[in-house]
């Protein structure tokens, strides 16, 4: 199974023009195996933190095409 941890912005903005909406990703990466992460310096303030888990693939997931979404998701913040 891998693992992603991310610091996200804590509210969305939208955009000008199609109104998406999105939040601003400030760190983003796989934690060690014992589970600990570190971040570049991140200025003071309030975030939300996101952890997505994928399980490994199975043969017939390889053969179908379009985005793997994660197997599960959790965020605190």
């Amino acid at each position: 199974m891998s693992i992603v941890v991310s610091v996200v912005s804590e509210t969305s903005q939208k955009g000008p023009f199609d109104h998406h909406e999105w939040t601003t990703v400030y760190a983003s990466q796989s934690p060690a195996e014992d589970g600990t992460f570190l971040t570049e310096r991140i200025a003071p303030g309030t975030y939300q933190l996101l952890a997505y888990a994928f399980k490994p693939l199975t043969e017939k997931r390889l053969k179908n095409t379009g985005a793997i979404g994660p197997s599960f998701c959790q965020s605190a913040g």
